[in-house]
C-alpha cells in the first residue's frame, strides 16, 4: 500500500510552519507575546520617506 502524498506533505510542512508562526509572533496560537510580527515592524516606518532623500 502506498502512503499518501497528501499526508506526507502535512507531516513535514505542518512543524515547520508551527516554527514559523512562533517565531513570528514570539509563541503558540492563543499563547502570543508580540503585537507586530518578529517584534521588529515596521523596520523603518513609512515617514521616513518625509524629507529622507536616497543617496
Amino acid at each position: 500500500m502506498k502512503s499518501d502524498p497528501y499526508q506526507t506533505h502535512i507531516q513535514v510542512t505542518f512543524p515547520l510552519y508551527h516554527l514559523y508562526y512562533q517565531s513570528k509572533w514570539g509563541g503558540a496560537l492563543g499563547q502570543e507575546i508580540f503585537d507586530k510580527p518578529f517584534n521588529l515592524f515596521p523596520l523603518r516606518p513609512a515617514h521616513y520617506l518625509e524629507g529622507d532623500t536616497l543617496s
